[in-house]
């Protein structure tokens, strides 16, 4: 088994994370579009192959990072709640900021709305279909419902999926799960 060792900050992003099962926010980082929680820390490469590769074998996705501590261990986090990046300053100021976000981050390809007050229900007309559709509006423009689904990730997957193809998308929490929006550039409020 082969465990990606990343050796630069190139190759992945800083951040903090909030999962479902966890009060607390976890340091973590995204590594194409996926996010990894910080599992441990150990000062020699082997011991943290090692304990990798039991990660592993009980089904997780594994990453490692050189650190100047050691080897990080970081865990594939599946349901991603929302997430906090460390923003970098220009380097004149040589300073760094935290800047809360839950929004349209790497690894989560469209904005999740966790709050009815930033979104509006309604129905549209658009030039394809002769019946009203129900939708939302979202900063004066108009998303159409696509699809409910009850996981977070499954909202992330179908939403990039509809982005290959060239779609937008919102994400709405809804009491049944996640609800998916897609983008009607020609719709008319009805």
């Amino acid at each position: 088994m082969t465990i990606p060792i990343l050796q630069t900050r190139d190759r992945y992003q800083c951040c903090h994370i909030r999962v479902p099962d966890l009060e607390d926010r976890i340091p973590a980082i995204c590594v194409d579009r996926d996010y990894y929680s910080l599992f441990r820390v150990e000062a020699e490469e082997s011991r943290a192959t090692e304990i990798a590769q039991r990660l592993m074998q009980r089904g997780d996705a594994v990453v490692l990072t050189k650190t100047p501590k050691g080897f990080a261990i970081w865990v594939l986090e599946t349901e991603v709640e929302s997430v906090e990046v460390k923003l970098i300053q220009p380097k004149a100021t040589e300073s760094s900021t935290r800047s809360k976000v839950s929004r349209t981050l790497p690894g989560i390809p469209c904005k999740i709305l966790t709050s009815s007050t930033e979104y509006r229900r309604c129905s549209i007309r658009v030039p394809d279909c002769e019946q009203a559709i129900a939708a939302i509006r979202v900063e004066a423009l108009y998303y159409s419902f696509f699809r409910t689904v009850e996981v977070s990730q499954q909202a992330i997957l179908i939403v990039r999926k509809l982005g290959d193809r060239g779609d937008r998308t919102v994400i709405t929490k809804a009491a049944k799960g996640y609800s998916i929006w897609v983008l009607e550039e020609e719709a008319i409020e009805q």
